[in-house]
Formats: C-alpha cells, structure tokens, sequence
C-alpha cells in the first residue's frame, strides 16, 4: 500500500536543493508526483506531492526533516479529485493596494470556490504609473456551484479594485 504525503519546503535558495530532496525521496521509494516551487526573497520555497510505500513513511519523513539547511514539514494527504468540478481560469490586472487577495478571496470563499494555483506579482507600470499586482488563479467550482454568480462576484471585485479581469470555465 502506497500513501500520499504533501511536503512543503523552505530554505535559503541555492543550487541542489530539489537534487537532495529527490535523492531522499528515491532512496525510500518515493514517486514525486506533482510540485510547485519558486525562489522568493532569497528563499526556496515548494510543495510537493510525493506516493510512497507505507512502510517508508516513517523512515522518510525522518530523513526529509534531518536534511541540513532545510526546512521540511510533511502531512499526510488523500489524493481525492473532486468529481465533476468545474476548472475557472482567472487573471486580474490592477494598482497594486493593500488588501486585494483578500478581497478576491473572500468572494471564492462564500461561493464554496477552491483554489488549486495562485501565482501574484508585483511591477512597475510603464512610464511611471505606479506598481501594478497581477494574479493569475486557477480555481476549482463545486459541480453545484453557479458560474454566473462566480463571474459577477468576481467582476464586482474587480470593478471595487478599478482593475481588468479575465474569467474563462473549462467546460
């Protein structure tokens, strides 16, 4: 019997670190399934999805925890898809200001939304015109929810924030 574990790392970025991390991982026959990692700040920072035999679980969290240098928390995890949910694309362009994710993720929230990827950023606008937040999001619709009611949520929040949105379902 296999498990699912989701590990998320944290670490002073250098080079190596996902070398060290797959090496404990094989060495207890682990499968790196899936993963999402970024240098932020100076900071290596990833989650990863990893299947490993039951019997490892235990030797291998010990062995991804003694890493030196490395932070790694690792949870048990059910790899469970929600059946028939809906996937929403989002991006949204807008001033940067306090409080934006917050408000985008308010709406999700009181309309039963995942989110399954987030990505932000910052930049300067061209010619002077301030610092822009750009996000882009993919998100998960319960089969239930209401994607009209979704885009006028989100829509509101955009008009809120002055900013561009773009909303497209893959149905």
């Amino acid at each position: 019997m296999r498990n699912h574990l989701v590990l998320t790392v944290l670490c002073d970025d250098r080079s190596g670190i996902v070398d060290r991390l797959s090496d404990v991982i094989s060495q207890h026959h682990g499968l790196w399934v899936e993963s999402r990692m970024a240098s932020l700040a100076g900071k290596f920072a990833g989650l990863l999805h990893v299947n490993a035999p039951a019997a490892q679980i235990a030797a291998l969290t010990a062995a991804l925890q003694a890493l030196p240098d490395i932070t790694v928390h690792v949870e048990s995890a059910a790899n469970v898809a929600v059946a028939d949910a809906t996937t929403v694309s989002v991006e949204l362009l807008a001033q940067d200001d306090v409080g934006i994710v917050h408000q985008l993720s308010g709406a999700l929230m009181r309309l039963g939304v995942s989110v399954d990827a987030l990505e932000t950023e910052v930049e300067e606008a061209a010619m002077g015109g301030g610092v822009l937040f750009k996000a882009r999001a993919t998100l998960s619709m319960p089969p239930d929810g209401d994607l009209t009611a979704l885009s006028q949520r989100l829509h509101a929040v955009a008009d809120a924030l002055a900013a561009d949105i773009h909303i497209q379902a893959d149905l």
